[in-house]
């Protein structure tokens, strides 16, 4: 079994309640802008996780820190990320076959350093990960 952690600075935008129609006689939905400039960050500093082939197999824990005491919506922090991870070439895909089990806490607010620290434990299948730098 190995085990990899990775740690998220800043405010985890919502995917799903920040997207926009665009588009005239057939509008679509896209992520805002805000995500779109997170997701683009967070995935150069996942560049330094290196996984040879993606984890296929994983239960994953998300411990999140938020920097204020605005509403959120825990779960759907947790969508944004595991997304990430999936675009990032860390996970395969996010689905119920591999992905098989999702741990979420809030761990409050941390207004200085907010972040969220993720543990993904996979079947040791040939996916060797490393943190560089």
């Amino acid at each position: 079994m190995g085990e990899l952690r990775i740690l998220l600075r800043g405010r985890i935008p919502s995917k799903k309640n920040s997207k926009q129609i665009v588009g005239g006689s057939r509008p679509f939905l896209i992520p805002s802008k805000n995500y779109k400039i997170w997701h683009e960050e967070k995935m150069w500093e996942l560049k330094a996780y290196r996984v040879k082939t993606p984890i296929s197999k994983c239960s994953i824990d998300i411990d999140i820190m938020f920097p204020d005491h605005r509403k959120a919506d825990l779960t759907n922090k947790a969508e944004s990320i595991n997304d990430l991870l999936v675009d990032a070439g860390i996970l395969e895909d996010d689905d119920h076959k591999i992905l098989n089990k999702v741990n979420l806490t809030s761990l409050g607010v941390d207004k200085n350093n907010p972040r969220a620290v993720i543990v993904i434990k996979y079947e040791d299948n040939n996916t060797t990960t490393s943190k560089t730098s």
